[in-house]
């Protein structure tokens, strides 16, 4: 399927204005704006990727308003910093008892995430996640919790599928003869990778082993030798960066050679880690969020949308969009093209529900490459179950979309991965 850019900005644009400028905008064009509290790290540690995923948000809602607003009502986006929980408490409670606002969006990282659902449902507001993958998120109960994105626990998952149906055949490597490690920092999120995956492994008979550690810790050799010696085909590491960093250099100079190394943590998606570490990035796979799909892949709606984001992050900001930005972009665009049109009154809370749970599109409908179908109330509810994460890889210091091979935009490189004596 060859799409050009001309047909996917006419696309977009006919798209979202027969969504957000219906017939009843013009008679309620004077309308008191929809007011939006976006809550996300502007400062502190989270900052850099909060800004970005929050700069993402704002892309869906300038289109939004573009297109004439939601229902003739613009949308008047109200800032908030988040660096920590507790200020996401404060400003949570203030953008909800001050500014008025009818929808929460945010908010990047779990933790924040997880001490703002619950402001949000003691005061019936909506809270839309675009970025927060812990589980456990989801898992409470709340009726006001929409997640736009795939969880923690999705992350390991489709690095293993990809290991099992895509690289073990390139391989020569079976399910019973193949060495499968994991090795991965011991917060909730690599405890939690790591538990998934290691029932996973032990559903199909597979040779597993996990290596935990301490994400601080200033020397990996222990592990990088306790893998090396396992003779490990495969393997599989949920790190930050600065482990990530760490680990692999030390795999280098320990002589810990793999056929394939697969990132399901934070670590590898950075650019950080190709300044760190150089051209011994390249080769290695990563799991994360969709960025730079074949549009192929796509449908024309989702595919005209991707556009219009790609084109209007780089004007807007004057730099390439991330994959952390279009979480921003992808998790809001739903709220604003797929559920707000149809919500008879978006001061609502219940009306929002029950359009949010009302949307049924299917994979590639989204830039991301996503479907949308949010769970009922219940265990998992208000989880897009459509979503998914994909695989990438390094190459030449550029990450290339390599996984499901629908959304492939390249080929795979260095497979297996050379020894270190002959790169």
């Amino acid at each position: 399927m060859e799409i050009d850019r001309r047909t996917l900005l006419q696309a977009a644009g006919l798209t979202l204005g027969a969504a957000a400028l219906g017939a009843p905008a013009l008679a309620q064009s004077s309308r008191e704006p929809l007011r939006i509290g976006m809550l996300f790290p502007r400062t502190g540690d989270l900052a850099l990727l909060g800004i970005a995923q929050a700069n993402g948000a704002l892309i869906a809602i300038d289109m939004a308003n573009d297109a004439g607003g939601i229902n003739g009502r613009k949308i008047e986006v109200v800032n908030a910093d988040a660096p920590t929980p507790n200020a996401a408490v404060s400003e949570a409670t203030r953008l909800i008892s001050s500014e008025n606002v009818k929808i929460l969006v945010g908010s990047y990282a779990s933790a924040i995430a997880s001490s703002v659902v619950g402001v949000a449902e003691r005061s019936d507001i909506i809270h839309w996640e675009v970025g927060a993958i812990a589980d456990s998120l989801t898992q409470r109960g709340f009726k006001n919790v929409f997640r736009t994105c795939a969880t923690a626990g999705q992350t390991g998952q489709v690095g293993f599928d990809f290991a099992l149906n895509y690289l073990f055949p390139k391989l020569s490597l079976t399910e019973k003869t193949a060495k499968i490690a994991l090795v991965h920092e011991d917060s909730e999120f690599g405890s939690t990778v790591a538990k998934s995956l290691t029932a996973r492994a032990n559903e199909l008979g597979l040779s597993f082993a996990t290596y935990a550690y301490a994400k601080d810790t200033n020397d990996l050799s222990p592990v990088v030798l306790k893998v090396r010696d396992a003779g490990t085909d495969v393997l599989l590491s949920v790190q930050y960066i600065n482990d990530a960093v760490l680990f692999w250099r030390q795999a280098r100079q320990l002589g810990l050679n793999v056929k394939a190394h697969i990132g399901l943590g934070a670590g590898h998606f950075q650019d950080s880690f190709p300044k760190a570490v150089g051209a011994d990035a390249d080769g290695v796979f990563i799991s994360g969020p969709p960025l730079d799909l074949n549009p192929a892949g796509l449908t024309s709606e989702g595919a005209a949308l991707a556009e219009q984001f790609y084109s209007r992050y780089q004007k807007k900001f004057g730099e390439k969009a991330s994959s952390v930005a279009m979480l921003g972009f992808a998790g809001t665009i739903m709220l604003t093209h797929f559920v707000l049109p149809n919500v008879k009154d978006p001061d609502s809370s219940e009306a929002i529900r029950a359009a949010a749970l009302a949307v049924d599109k299917p994979v590639g409908s989204t830039p991301a490459g996503w479907g949308v179908k949010f769970n009922p109330p219940g265990p998992n509810g208000g989880q897009n179950e459509r979503s998914f994460w994909i695989i990438r890889q390094w190459q030449s210091g550029v990450l290339q979309t390599i996984y499901p091979e629908q959304l492939a935009a390249v080929k795979p490189i260095m497979l297996p991965l050379p020894e270190w004596a002959n790169r």
